[in-house]
């Protein structure tokens, strides 16, 4: 018993001593990831390490990696987003002290129309930020099974109203039946997103239409407008925040439209196309569901 009671501690130091010189490199690890600067994601150094912590520290770098993508997105949004919001609350500010001190009576119901313009711009732009910030992909959704020709003629008859405020002829075809898997929070921003930037963009007495087409193996939604149009090699930019192409007219838009609609399809697994109109002029918006099959096999 004697030697079995003397190997006893001597195995469980040279045991403490193998793990400690086995750890070492990730503890290595912890201390140089635990010194970084928050807003530093450079990439940790393969070179020394042992092959064994290899794809630790490579999935490590590809975390760091997105980290610092989705950070700079941030970073970028929150610049354009307090550019866009300090315009408009320049002028209103200006609109307001040339209120003060007018007072002729026409004069003042033209200043007062003119703020009462520009504080439902600033609401449309902070309602439109905060829809954009749901539509994060981390943002968690629920999946459902949705009714596309009733979601369809819902946002029809939600925005014919503003149509015929501009004399628009504005149409609806969703006859066919057709269905989805997804989140309806997602599928109402873009749909609503689409027709509402066909209606601001089309001029008075043009048209509008939505058309929902089905197929045996997928859906398509095409919202078609009557307006200037989109040249073909600007389109890839017209779903950025904020953008706004030079053969626009100056409307009271929020330049969030496309970009909230290219988000909230990435979420229902579609793609988004734009397309010149059906008859030569303006702009048509596809939306191409894929089939319930494979949005079933994706990650909710």
């Amino acid at each position: 018993m004697l030697p079995i009671v003397a190997i006893v501690p001597i195995g469980g130091a040279l045991i403490w001593l193998l793990l400690g010189y086995g750890l070492a490199p990730l503890r290595s690890i912890a201390r140089e990831v635990e010194s970084r600067d928050p807003k530093v994601m450079l990439p940790l150094s393969l070179s020394g390490r042992p092959l064994e912590i290899t794809p630790l520290i490579r999935s490590l770098n590809d975390l760091l990696g997105r980290l610092d993508r989705a950070l700079k997105v941030e970073r970028e949004f929150i610049a354009d987003a307090s550019h866009e919001l300090r315009s408009p609350v320049t002028a209103l500010q200006l609109q307001l002290e040339l209120l003060e001190s007018t007072s002729g009576e026409s004069e003042r119901a033209e200043l007062i129309a003119d703020i009462r313009q520009g504080v439902n711009r600033v609401s449309r732009l902070i309602e439109q930020i905060l829809t954009l910030a749901r539509l994060d992909p981390d943002y968690g959704g629920q999946s459902e099974t949705i009714r596309l020709h009733e979601f369809t003629k819902a946002i029809y008859e939600e925005l014919q109203p503003q149509a015929a405020a501009k004399s628009i002829r504005f149409t609806l075809n969703a006859a066919s039946p057709a269905s989805i898997i997804g989140d309806a929070t997602s599928l109402r921003a873009l749909l609503r997103n689409l027709v509402d930037n066909a209606i601001r963009y089309t001029p008075v007495n043009g048209a509008v239409s939505i058309e929902l087409r089905t197929s045996d193996d997928s859906s398509e939604i095409a919202i078609t407008d009557s307006g200037p149009g989109m040249p073909e090699d600007v389109r890839c930019k017209a779903f950025a925040r904020f953008y706004r192409g030079d053969n626009v007219p100056e409307i009271t838009g929020t330049e969030l439209g496309l970009a909230i609609a290219h988000r909230a399809a990435e979420r229902l697994y579609a793609r988004l196309t734009l397309e010149d109109g059906r008859t030569g002029t303006g702009l048509s918006a596809v939306v191409t569901f894929p089939p319930e099959a494979d949005i079933r096999q994706k990650p909710v």
